[in-house]
């Protein structure tokens, strides 16, 4: 006698996985759209400065060390260490209405790379006691940066989780729309959603 029996494959399945994957892709594309967002705002305050003249009255190179740790597949935490530098200059501001503010830092950003001759040419460009262009927010001109240009270390890190977001994102739609996956998850692809067997 043929005994043929249904087996619903599907519910012991996850009911839901794209909601994880969903939830996954998602948390990546925020990540990205704040950090893109932070670096778009700052680059719009900027562009509200007045420009100025300000005065070089110290300089230096700063030196930080900047620890990254590192889980290895056998469970165990690498610590590695990078010595980082920034340019820093403190400079008096010079401002439309006659009056001089006390200012400091670079760019507005504050960022720290491991190119230590890069960021030493920097410092070395200035000359203490010598006038340069900066700008200098009119509302508060002891807010101020020598240098406008974007933070370029938020706009890549803010790309990069926004890219890699959008990319598996794609990923799920195609493997959740290609009709040999949907066969596949559900179970028709072993034997019709059927298990026969003769008694």
């Amino acid at each position: 006698m043929l005994l043929s029996i249904n087996i619903p494959i599907d519910r012991f399945l996850p009911q839901r996985p794209g909601c994880l994957f969903a939830a996954f892709t998602s948390t990546f594309m925020l990540v990205g759209l704040i950090l893109l967002v932070v670096a778009g705002n700052q680059m719009l305050q900027e562009q509200k400065y007045q420009s100025g003249q300000c005065t070089i009255t110290a300089k230096q190179l700063e030196h930080d060390i900047s620890t990254t740790t590192s889980t290895n597949s056998n469970g165990s935490k690498t610590t590695t260490s990078t010595d980082v530098y920034a340019p820093y200059f403190e400079y008096t501001v010079h401002a439309a209405n006659g009056r001089s503010y006390s200012a400091n830092g670079y760019d507005g950003s504050n960022t720290y790379t491991s190119d230590r001759d890069g960021q030493q040419a920097i410092v070395d460009h200035y000359t203490i006691g010598q006038s340069y262009q900066c700008w200098y927010n009119p509302t508060n001109p002891a807010q101020a940066v020598l240098v406008r240009q974007p933070d370029w270390l938020l706009i890549i890190l803010g790309g990069a989780f926004l890219l890699a977001g959008a990319f598996f994102t794609i990923l799920v739609i195609i493997a959740f729309r290609d009709p040999s996956r949907q066969r596949e998850r559900s179970g028709i692809i072993l034997s019709s959603n059927e298990f026969s067997r003769y008694e």
